[in-house]
């Protein structure tokens, strides 16, 4: 998680600005075939390039907060949030004219989660999903 939150920040650095990155995660223990092929990075790759690229326009200072945590349970909770300018109002994001929101849903029903966007301040999309089967040790 935090090499690929640092990558996207070389990535956009130009349209990042003054954004400032909050990382809170501890060990979670996924399936490696889940890691990969129920795309969780690219959920986070998404959330995150999205926060770069439209939350705070005109290098706006700005922060972009990620946290991921796995409850005894099992239940493992992703989310990526922002106090930036948000989705517009009226927006269904399951129906954006753009690609990116709609597959982040598709890949959380991928993983049997789900998924809960928060509106203003700013942006928060919150997944959660139970993990299953034979586990690694990842920082995502």
């Amino acid at each position: 998680m935090h090499s690929l939150v640092d990558e996207l920040f070389k990535a956009y650095a130009h349209s990042s600005g003054a954004v400032v990155k909050r990382l809170n995660s501890s060990s979670v223990f996924l399936n490696l075939q889940r890691l990969i092929k129920r795309y969780l990075v690219l959920i986070l790759n998404e959330l995150v390039t999205n926060v770069l690229k439209c939350a705070y326009p005109g290098d706006k200072a700005g922060e972009v907060k990620v946290h991921l945590k796995e409850e005894p349970s099992g239940l493992v909770t992703l989310t990526v949030s922002d106090h930036g300018v948000g989705l517009p109002e009226g927006v269904d994001w399951n129906n954006s004219h753009s690609l990116g929101l709609p597959i982040v849903g598709v890949l959380a029903q991928q993983l049997n989660g789900t998924l809960t966007v928060g509106s203003p301040p700013g942006a928060s999309f919150n997944i959660e999903f139970q993990k299953e089967g034979e586990s690694v040790a990842t920082d995502v």
